[in-house]
This record gives structure tokens, C-alpha cells and sequence, in this order.
């Protein structure tokens, strides 16, 4: 048994892609009475319907169509399931692609928005101001300049921008502003 995607229901039509690359072509069917009753769009949102109306082997599931073809000793209730299955991973695999992407172009940003040293006059203000002590709790132990807004987030290295915290009080806040 093979399950493809074949279409979407859009815009009162099913919309079915014949081919592919360059010579790829969509068609356009109209509904029929029974694709555009209201239990029919409400169904196919939940569970998958089908209709060898359209095409022998025809699924509609999620406002897409999909075409199961191939010698299938399952029932209806078995066909659903996989149809659902399949669809879950195609879900899966596109999360996991969006995460890597976005892991990506994150990595680039990062990359440009990289701070530079903290100029030693900023840094002998903010520890004068801050009278050599972390601003949370008082510590004069492990101290570091933080930034109170982070540079990937568009904080610069000004004195304003930055302050004494000891390390387990940077840590604690983390990139909370």
C-alpha cells in the first residue's frame, strides 16, 4: 500500500498537482454537493474520509487529499490509521527540518551579534558605580560584567548597559532582561 498527498481543498475546489519540476501543472475540480456540505469539511478535519467519487482511492484528511494506491488487505479503519500515521510524520519530519533551519540561520545571528571586549573605561565605571560588589546580592566574590540587555538582543557595551553581578546571580538571571 502507498500513501501520496495529491491535493488540498482550497477556496471551495480541490486542487491536484499533475506532474513534476518544469512541466508540473495543477487541475481544478469543483466540489460536488457532497465535498462541499458543511459535515463533510467539519469530518475530514478529524478523522479521514473517503471518496472513489473523485478517484479510486481517494482520502481526504485535514482539508488535503491523499490517493492510497496498491493491493491493501485493509479495511477502512486500518486505512484511516495509516493515513493519520502518515501524515503525523510528515508533521514530524517538517518540525525537525524547521528546527535545523531555524537552529541555522539563529547560528548566523549569534555569529554576527557576537560582543566585543567591554572597553576598560566602561568597566572601571561600572565597577566604581557599583562599588566592586554585585548588585543582587552584595557579593564581592566571582564577579562578572553583565550585560542587562544581551547584545544578540541589541544591548551594547555602554555603562548603562551593564552591571556587576557574581556569577551565580548572572547565572540565575540568564537572558532574562
Amino acid at each position: 500500500m502507498i500513501i501520496k498527498e495529491e491535493g488540498i481543498i482550497k477556496d471551495g475546489k480541490i486542487i491536484v498537482q499533475i506532474g513534476k519540476g518544469l512541466g508540473a501543472r495543477s487541475l481544478e475540480f469543483c466540489f460536488t454537493d457532497f465535498f462541499s456540505s458543511i459535515s463533510f469539511l467539519k469530518e475530514q478535519e478529524k478523522t479521514p474520509v473517503k471518496s472513489d467519487g473523485l478517484r479510486a482511492g481517494s482520502w481526504f484528511f485535514k482539508s488535503k487529499m491523499y490517493i492510497v494506491s496498491g493491493q491493501t488487505p485493509y479495511s477502512d479503519e486500518e486505512i484511516k490509521l495509516r493515513i493519520k500515521h502518515f501524515v503525523i510524520k510528515k508533521e514530524k519530519e517538517l518540525t525537525k527540518i524547521s528546527k535545523e533551519v531555524e537552529a541555522f540561520e539563529n547560528f548566523d545571528q549569534a555569529r554576527s551579534a557576537r560582543r566585543g571586549r567591554i572597553p576598560d573605561d566602561v568597566r572601571l565605571f561600572v565597577w566604581q558605580r557599583d562599588e566592586g560588589k554585585c548588585i543582587k546580592c552584595g557579593t564581592k566574590e566571582k564577579l562578572e560584567f553583565d550585560h542587562i540587555i544581551p547584545v544578540v538582543a541589541g544591548g551594547a557595551n555602554t555603562q548603562r548597559n551593564i552591571q556587576l553581578l557574581c556569577e551565580l546571580c548572572n547565572r540565575t538571571k540568564g537572558k532574562n532582561i
